[in-house]
């Protein structure tokens, strides 16, 4: 009986002592990013004491270092940084963004092969006693830039008469061993990540989509790798949709934590498109011209 009390005692006292527990955490990884575009690990520090403004470390563990910790940045040290990210640190290629006091994320503007690995937020205590966890690690593997772009038709940049139809395409593909989706957007509508097609949300496309005035269409490469196609009709434009077109192709995934995640995009440019008012095409001649006799009884010329 007395040992009984004694581990519940025991237990009681630990669980009250933990009733503030430093706990820091990651998103869960793996997370696959894209080199040559944007890393952003947000770390949360939670149940801590001491100052609202929370310090943070980032460190790094290559796959091929052996396990040896790289100091990537600190908020509270600039000579933090190992040599491999000094100069990019001094550029502000990879920095620190706060979100709160004790909110902070780690941002690598251009991701390159060697910043895969294991990446470690570690927090420097202000509690009064040691506590709880004061690091979180995911890792994060660096894919290859496969995203690919093009069109086959684009604005001539030649007035388009109000009502005309007008007919833009774009192709895009990606060649990757994760399982991701592209995106294709044109303004007006898009083909989105989970792979619907979803009109623009401003200049009344809307309802132009719903009453069938503006369609996207996608047809699929005949092999694999090859591009596929995304056709945008509008089956007549008006002076309001004049302006600049692109077409836009994103790479999306979706991260362990079950939210999808642009890692790659590019943009290319379809020209200018100038719709001309259909007052301004339209011209009254009078005829016939001078002075016209008519004899009684007959029609008019």
């Amino acid at each position: 009986m007395a040992t009984w009390r004694t581990t519940t005692f025991i237990c009681l006292q630990w669980a009250l002592q933990c009733v503030v527990c430093r706990d820091v955490s990651l998103p869960p990884g793996p997370l696959y990013r894209v080199a040559g575009f944007p890393l952003s690990l947000p770390c949360t520090v939670s149940e801590y004491e001491g100052s609202r403004t929370q310090d943070f470390e980032w460190f790094l563990y290559r796959e091929d270092a052996g396990g040896r910790q790289i100091g990537v940045i600190s908020t509270r040290d600039k000579g933090f940084p190992y040599a491999p990210f000094q100069s990019r640190v001094r550029s502000g290629e990879v920095r620190v963004e706060r979100d709160s006091g004790d909110s902070a994320r780690l941002v690598v503007q251009r991701l390159r092969p060697e910043d895969q690995g294991r990446y470690e937020c570690y927090t420097p205590t202000t509690d009064s006693r040691y506590q709880g966890n004061y690091s979180a690690s995911v890792v994060v593997k660096v894919i290859p830039d496969t995203l690919q772009i093009s069109h086959s038709r684009a604005l001539s940049g030649q007035p388009l008469a109000e009502g005309s139809e007008l007919q833009l395409t774009c192709s895009a593909a990606v060649r990757s061993k994760q399982h991701t989706h592209v995106s294709v957007t044109f303004a007006v509508i898009s083909f989105g990540r989970e792979l619907a097609v979803v009109p623009g949300q401003s200049g009344g496309y809307e309802r132009r989509y719903g009453d069938g005035e503006i369609s996207l269409e996608k047809s699929r490469g005949n092999a694999e790798g090859d591009q596929d196609l995304y056709v945008m009709k509008m089956a007549a434009v008006s002076p309001g949709d004049s302006g600049a077109y692109v077409c836009e192709a994103a790479q999306w995934i979706l991260d362990p934590e079950g939210v999808w995640k642009r890692i790659a995009q590019r943009t290319m440019d379809l020209g200018k498109l100038n719709v001309q008012p259909l007052a301004d095409t339209l011209t009254v001649a009078t005829a016939p011209r001078g002075e016209v006799s008519l004899a009684a009884g007959l029609p008019s010329p």
